[in-house]
């Protein structure tokens, strides 16, 4: 009984770990056939891009001509150059509108990378084991062994259940990232009005997608730490000392909650750090 309570939590730990590779086979987005259909989907909207750009620089025009109707000289001229200049910087932004969408997706998985990379220390597999033989010494503790083991399970389950949940958060922020690409050309077509100017949080809330990878892998390595450091904190247990194993899983389960709620709130923390809407 002890060998299938260890390796239930050796199930949790390697599931955590797993994590990393999980996260790291979705970054680098940036190629591949999913991305070829996003590009294609961009092109066929740019149109509908160029042709808000076309109203808003219409709009713009009608607005400086009356500016300039009341400006003689170099000084007419110069409103003119200027609202020019912003109209073809304008276009080259819609034209690489899925351009400048990788690049946040990569700066985003490189983030991910970063935090990703840190090392965290492994459970002690063999001293866990003692402190469960420690924790029911005699014959009959097989009882409390078995009541141990389904309420482990229990508890395990509950956990996986957070953890796959953070996996399905993580691989939805893609389906986002990807739609967000798809449609990029109608938000930034919108840079060039001064009052319906959708840009700047359009590239704000992409970033922010981004960077809600790093804030879900950075809150997986802490409660990573955490579930290591519940069990190599027993130490050595003494004999009987299953309290201490029921107070640990107790911990573990707490933490597991707790590591969903703030997996959910990453969304809201990345957000609130790109100040996006």
């Amino acid at each position: 009984m002890e060998d299938q309570i260890v390796s239930l939590f050796q199930f949790l730990f390697d599931l955590m770990t797993s994590i990393n590779s999980n996260f790291s086979s979705f970054a680098g987005s940036s190629t591949g056939t999913v991305v070829s259909v996003v590009n294609n989907v961009a092109t066929a909207i740019k149109p509908i891009g160029y042709a808000l750009l076309a109203l808003f620089a219409l709009i713009e025009m009608a607005q400086l001509s009356e500016r300039v109707g009341n400006v003689t000289g170099f000084m007419g001229a110069g409103l003119v150059i200027n609202v020019l200049v912003k109209l073809c910087l304008c276009k080259l932004v819609v034209d690489n509108s899925t351009e400048i969408c990788t690049f946040l997706i990569t700066l985003g998985d490189n983030i991910i990378s970063k935090v990703g990379a840190t090392s965290v220390a492994t459970v002690n597999i063999e001293q866990f084991k003692q402190n469960i033989h420690s924790a029911f010494p005699d014959w009959w503790d097989i009882f409390g062994q078995l009541g141990f083991f389904i309420s482990s399970s229990i508890f395990i389950f509950i956990s996986a259940i957070a953890v796959t949940i953070v996996r399905v958060i993580y691989a939805a922020r893609y389906l986002e990232l990807y739609a967000m690409t798809a449609v990029s050309p109608i938000p930034l077509s919108t840079c060039l009005s001064k009052h319906f100017n959708a840009a700047p949080n359009f590239i704000k809330s992409l970033f922010a997608v981004c960077l809600q990878g790093a804030l879900l892998m950075l809150v997986t390595k802490i409660f990573n730490v955490i579930f290591v450091n519940e069990i190599n904190g027993l130490g050595s247990l003494p004999v009987n000392g299953w309290a201490m194993i029921w107070s640990m899983l107790g911990s573990i389960l707490f933490n597991s909650i707790l590591f969903l709620v703030g997996s959910l709130q990453t969304q809201k923390w990345a957000k609130s750090i790109c100040h996006a809407m």
